[in-house]
């Protein structure tokens, strides 16, 4: 944690020159090949400026706090502060691991997977016929209600992969001769499917490009997403 003089993203930089391409594509790819993730901000977006205010200052975010896949499970719930700029031309850096978040109700948020499943399409033309003589805002809240109604229904991918590895498990505990085949090829297929829904929700909530072609199972990759989604939603 401390001042890293690059900023990662061209949006970090607000001034009158550009952000230089080829410094953040060398720090980015310093900070993934150490394996470490960026633990987010709530705050102010910049911590730095040249405080030329009576021109056209610059801004930009060159303090930071990186961690890894191993600080993340010690301590998730870090929460780091962007504290107001004083004398300094650097706003001063607070990291809490032990933080208390509020919880609040969620809104709703459409999850790209349910496309992939069967009742999908049935669910949502129902709900469009239902509402066909509202207002376009009032079919989306119908559509949203009957989408969350639809789910709570459901037991999680993870349980249903779960209870599928434990089928086979036992499937193929037993001797070759009283192994059914075909119930595996079935349950395998059915694995499949279901690890491409995860894998949609993760692609869905990582925003980047190297995700579209990760491993889904790394340690990494799962908790570069937990704390992109800590990034975007900061404590009250």
């Amino acid at each position: 944690m401390g001042v890293m003089n690059n900023i990662m993203l061209a949006n970090e930089k607000l001034g009158p020159t550009r952000a230089n391409v080829r410094r953040i594509n060398e720090f980015c790819a310093l900070v993934k090949q150490c394996g470490f993730i960026d633990l987010g901000y709530s705050g102010p977006a910049y911590t730095w400026t040249n405080k030329c205010f009576s021109t056209n200052p610059t801004f930009e975010r060159l303090d930071r706090c990186l961690g890894n896949a191993e600080w993340c499970l010690a301590y998730p719930t870090t929460t780091i502060y962007h504290l107001p700029m004083m004398r300094s031309d650097h706003a001063p850096i607070l990291a809490v691991l032990n933080s208390q978040r509020i919880h609040t109700n969620k809104p709703f948020r459409f999850e790209n997977w349910w496309l992939m499943e069967q009742d999908y399409q049935a669910v949502a033309q129902g709900s469009w016929q239902r509402s066909w003589s509202r207002s376009f805002t009032q079919k989306i809240n119908y559509l949203a209600s009957d989408l969350r109604r639809s789910r709570r229904g459901k037991p999680r991918n993870l349980d249903l992969l779960a209870d599928i590895e434990n089928q086979l498990l036992q499937q193929q505990s037993k001797p070759p001769p009283h192994q059914y085949f075909s119930v595996q090829q079935h349950l395998t297929q059915q694995h499949h499917d279901l690890l491409a829904k995860e894998e949609v929700y993760h692609i869905q909530r990582a925003k980047k490009d190297w995700a579209l072609h990760g491993d889904r199972n790394t340690s990494f990759f799962h908790h570069s997403i937990i704390k992109r989604n800590r990034m975007y939603h900061p404590p009250s």
